[in-house]
């Protein structure tokens, strides 16, 4: 949903794919990533060199550990995504470390499902009870909490024909993983010539497998200051959808009132 990546090889059954443009930090190229994220998963005890000769698939809880300089805090009044105020947020700490660039932050934990399950999840079905409204307000917040693996998704549908469905992870009803808690860089995200904050984005999601089982990590795109709010990139793509999902439920709210 948010940008097509490229694929660089890692070494032996660890891939490190990442979404790469021309003017990417040096921090992000594929051996920094290949050092940063196998640096996060030993400190977590697992042992890549041993998954990877025996061709195990590594699994990492829903709660997986995040950095522990960052904090949950909420947006202040005054930022300039109004959307965004009073809204959760993930920075680093005001009273910790500053954050090196290039440094892993944190897997996006969810549930593994095909991007045409999203409508089986708990909180999508017992959202129809409420009416098309209800349905349609818990689909988009699912859709919006949902991260396909592009790559993976590309390269397996050359070998085996998907039927239009990607494998995605989704976590909308996962409480506990600050890593969903990094909001985008657009100013006004639902308009489509929106600017971006001074700076842009300073994490990049990196789509990585390991032993050929994909995984999203975010990685620190610059150095991290203490109190720095982090933003991510969701990508053009994911706001045409919530655009798209906006202007359905309006047409729903507008054809409620006229009927009444």
């Amino acid at each position: 949903q948010r940008q097509d990546p490229k694929m660089l090889p890692g070494i032996g059954g660890f891939e490190v794919k990442s979404c790469y443009d021309a003017d990417h930090p040096s921090c992000l190229s594929s051996s920094n990533l290949f050092e940063s994220i196998s640096k996060y998963l030993t400190d977590l005890g697992f042992d890549v060199g041993a998954s990877v000769y025996h061709g195990a698939t590594p699994m990492l809880p829903l709660n997986a550990p995040h950095h522990l300089n960052l904090e949950e805090y909420v947006v202040a009044a005054d930022d300039p995504r109004e959307g965004l105020r009073g809204q959760k947020g993930c920075r680093v700490k005001p009273d910790g470390q500053p954050i090196a660039a290039g440094t892993t932050l944190g897997v996006y934990g969810g549930e593994l499902l095909m991007s045409g399950e999203v409508h089986e999840l708990k909180s999508v079905k017992d959202s129809v009870q409420g009416g098309i409204l209800c349905f349609l307000r818990a689909e988009l917040q699912a859709e919006c909490f949902t991260e396909e693996f592009n790559h993976f998704n590309y390269e397996q549908g050359e070998e085996i024909p998907l039927d239009g469905e990607k494998l995605a992870v989704c976590a909308v009803d996962v409480d506990d993983n600050l890593m969903h808690r990094i909001n985008d860089v657009r100013i006004s995200p639902l308009s489509k010539k929106s600017e971006m904050l001074p700076g842009g984005a300073n994490v990049e999601y990196v789509e990585t497998c390991v032993c050929g089982f994909p995984f999203v990590f975010l990685v620190a795109r610059q150095d991290l200051a203490p109190s720095e709010d982090l933003r991510g990139n969701y990508g053009d793509a994911y706001w045409h959808m919530v655009r798209e999902y906006v202007s359905r439920i309006k047409v729903c709210k507008e054809a409620a009132t006229f009927n009444q």
